[in-house]
């Protein structure tokens, strides 16, 4: 079993990761995350509170020019995922969506057009924090909104270890892109049709 650390990175730009202004339910409240630490109890969706292993930050000053369009950060308004206010999220970073009476981690990239979640450019600085649970689980955020926190990597980079969520399909960029598709598409059709049965097959699809 490792022990708790913290490191420091500083990468040019990163994809993944929870930007400065996220706010997440603790066991002391809710806290913005770049006031967490390893040992810090966070609130999951799922399994109660779980502990904080380590914490990874990443302080990139490429700013919007250095900082390649289609890893910009989207702007979530406030409502778009139950979210009471204004939302900043990496376009890699999961977020609990419901598809239906199911749910599934979807990148927030998938998200973009919906809701008017849309690319907003990064500021000049900015400061992303991963925080490394003792296994993947989804975090719970202000108002309704869930976002996956991965496991341990015992030292190695961000990303070296799959993500880890037994309980809830975790699609890719490509599967989550599909599945949303399928959901505009049921929107607009009758509880019968066929795009309701598209989405049913997408979601059994991302099933491991």
């Amino acid at each position: 079993m490792s022990c708790p650390s913290e490191e420091d990175a500083l990468p040019h730009f990163v994809t993944e990761g929870l930007l400065s202004g996220t706010c997440l339910v603790t066991a002391r409240g809710i806290r913005e995350v770049t006031a967490l630490r390893p040992g810090d109890l966070l609130l999951t969706g799922e399994a109660g509170f779980t502990e904080i292993r380590a914490v990874q930050r990443a302080f990139c000053d490429a700013g919007p020019a250095g900082w390649p369009g289609m890893h910009w950060p989207l702007e979530i308004p406030a409502g778009a995922l139950g979210n009471p206010s204004v939302l900043r999220l990496l376009p890699e970073q999961p977020v609990l969506v419901l598809a239906g009476a199911e749910a599934v981690a979807v990148p927030a990239a998938a998200l973009e057009g919906r809701g008017g979640i849309c690319r907003t450019r990064p500021q000049a600085m900015e400061e992303v924090v991963i925080l490394q649970l003792s296994e993947g689980a989804l975090v719970c955020a202000e108002g309704d909104l869930q976002l996956y926190c991965p496991p341990d990597t015992l030292g190695l980079p961000p990303g070296f270890l799959p993500y880890d969520l037994p309980d809830v399909p975790l699609a890719d960029l490509a599967g989550a892109r599909a599945l949303i598709g399928a959901l505009d598409a049921a929107e607009e059709a009758p509880p019968e049709g066929d795009a309701l049965m598209f989405t049913q097959a997408a979601l059994r699809a991302l099933s491991p």
